[in-house]
C-alpha cells in the first residue's frame, strides 16, 4: 500500500498491485525496490504530484466507501450509469432508493453537493461538500472505477 502522511496522520492510501508476495524490500534514492517470489525485481517510484481527486476521495469519502467493495457506503465502481441505489449487496436507504434514474456526473454533484436536499430522509452522513471543484475532482476520480 502507498500511504501519505500528514502531520503524522494517514491522508491518502492507495493499494499498489504486484501480482505476487514480495519476499523483501530495500530503499534506493527516490524509489523502492522490491524482491519478489519469482525473483523478480521491482522498482517503485513516486509521481511527481499526488492526484487531486484521490486525495479529496481519501480525506471525505475513502473510510465509508471502497471502490472495489460495499463498506459503511457502498462501492463505486462503476457508478456513472448505474441505477441509483443500484450496488448489488448493499442495504440503501428508503430515502435513495425512491429517487430513482441513474447516476450521471450532473445527480452525482447534485448529491455531493447537498445529500439530504437530494434525497430527503437519506442516511448518507455528510452536510454536503460546498466547493464545486472539489466536487468536480472526486467526480473525475470516481470515473476512474468505471
Amino acid at each position: 500500500w502507498l500511504v501519505k502522511l500528514e502531520e503524522q496522520r494517514v491522508v491518502f492510501t492507495e493499494p499498489i498491485p504486484i501480482g505476487e508476495r514480495i519476499r523483501d524490500i530495500a530503499t534506493a534514492p527516490g524509489e523502492l525496490v522490491l524482491w519478489t517470489d519469482s525473483e523478480t525485481i521491482v522498482r517503485i517510484s513516486p509521481l511527481a504530484a499526488l492526484n487531486d481527486g484521490a486525495a479529496q476521495f481519501t480525506l471525505r469519502c475513502g473510510g465509508c466507501h471502497d471502490p472495489n467493495r460495499n463498506m459503511i457506503g457502498p462501492d463505486l465502481r462503476q457508478l456513472l450509469g448505474r441505477r441509483i441505489a443500484g450496488a448489488q449487496g448493499y442495504n440503501y436507504s428508503s430515502a435513495l432508493r425512491q429517487v430513482g434514474g441513474s447516476w450521471t456526473e450532473e445527480r452525482l454533484d447534485e448529491f455531493l453537493a447537498d445529500p439530504g436536499a437530494f434525497a430527503p430522509g437519506t442516511t448518507m452522513a455528510i452536510a454536503g461538500i460546498a466547493e464545486t471543484e472539489v466536487r468536480r475532482q472526486l467526480i473525475e476520480y470516481i470515473e476512474l472505477y468505471e
